[in-house]
């Protein structure tokens, strides 16, 4: 048996030994005219630029029988303002060659712009139109929904998604944490028009937003550009942000019977918080036990040296406030009495858990 020695050298490092020195450039801080708290960074090695904007709008912020209402609305922010439509916007994104996503999480939703430095103004201009002038068109709704409700039945198939929101479940009972991102099928189909601009209206301000800008372009024009581009959005007052409570599980086995092709096995524990002083001991000690890939010690033993299984080694989920650490087996039937051989497969999923 390997010891764990090595590890446990790590874990053991005293909390007063010296920080190393971060590598990188520094970012800048400064706040908007409107509030919106703005991170930059001038790198010039491209002629290209990223805006990567969180917002504290994910489905903690659920109201109760609305659950899914965070991930609609960060959806839907692409298609259509009061000036374009879902495909003109498409369409001006595909005449600049820019990228445009938006993406919902249990704490933030995020909002990602990337363009080349001499279309920024024309990327800022769009950047902020969804922001201000989304209208959330009608049958566009109705055709999200529909899709997301596919989505959510697709799951039941799906061995892996299974698992991995009856983990979540478990492990976050009774808590926003604990729930899929995108809601469940009865609570989307509750969720109209009415909900979603309400739900914008009170949680897409820039006071409950961070903008880092990355790239070919320096603090003070990306200032006063954004000033003048964003001078529409306007601050709103704080809705209620209180801390969830976090009642964890106790130690327990949990077994779903499905018809399905493919088990999988989930393991977790407790985890930290991104600032507690031993993170990165233990992402460290995380990384060389599965987090790894081919070379950690769980997928050397488990998928290379035995071949139980395929491996899915998970990094560690860390908020503010909490974080687990997980692995998770997808197993092989062959390897069982009586089952067909073959290499599972499976669909990625992203149950949205994390901060």
């Amino acid at each position: 048996m390997k010891k764990i020695f090595p590890v446990c050298l790590f874990l053991a490092l005293p909390l007063n030994a010296p920080t190393p020195s971060l590598a990188g450039p520094r970012a800048q801080r400064t706040v908007l005219n409107n509030g919106l708290a703005l991170l930059t960074s001038d790198q010039r090695n491209l002629p290209m630029v990223t805006l990567e904007l969180l917002i504290k709008a994910g489905s903690r912020y659920d109201p109760a029988g609305q659950e899914g209402i965070a991930n609609l609305t960060s959806r839907l922010l692409t298609y259509g303002t009061r000036q374009r439509s879902a495909l003109q916007i498409s369409e001006e994104l595909d005449f600049i060659g820019a990228r445009l996503r938006t993406r919902c999480r249990n704490n933030q939703v995020t909002v990602n712009l990337t363009l080349l430095k001499k279309d920024l103004d024309v990327g800022l201009h769009l950047f902020a139109e969804i922001l201000t002038d989304s209208i959330f068109p009608p049958n566009e709704i109705q055709r999200l929904k529909n899709s997301v409700v596919a989505a959510i039945q697709s799951k039941r198939e799906n061995a892996r998604a299974i698992a991995r929101e009856t983990f979540i479940a478990t492990l976050y009972p009774d808590s926003p944490h604990g729930r899929p991102v995108e809601g469940s099928e009865g609570s989307v189909t509750t969720i109209d028009r009415s909900h979603i601009k309400s739900f914008f209206q009170n949680y897409y301000r820039p006071n409950r937003s961070i903008l880092a800008v990355v790239g070919d372009v320096t603090r003070e024009e990306i200032e006063e550009k954004l000033n003048q581009s964003m001078k529409g959005w306007k601050k709103g007052s704080h809705p209620t942000d209180s801390p969830i409570a976090m009642h964890l599980a106790l130690a327990t086995t949990i077994r779903v019977d499905r018809h399905l092709t493919q088990p999988n096995i989930m393991v977790s524990h407790t985890g930290i918080s991104r600032g507690h002083p031993d993170y990165y001991a233990v992402y460290v000690m995380n990384h060389i036990l599965g987090d790894g890939g081919l070379s950690s010690r769980l997928v050397h033993a488990i998928r290379i040296k035995r071949s139980f299984g395929l491996l899915r080694p998970q990094p560690i989920r860390r908020g503010k406030r909490d974080g687990n650490i997980s692995r998770e087996d997808a197993d092989k039937k062959r390897d069982r009495p009586g089952s067909p051989g073959g290499r599972p497969k499976g669909n990625r999923t992203d149950s949205g858990a994390g901060s």
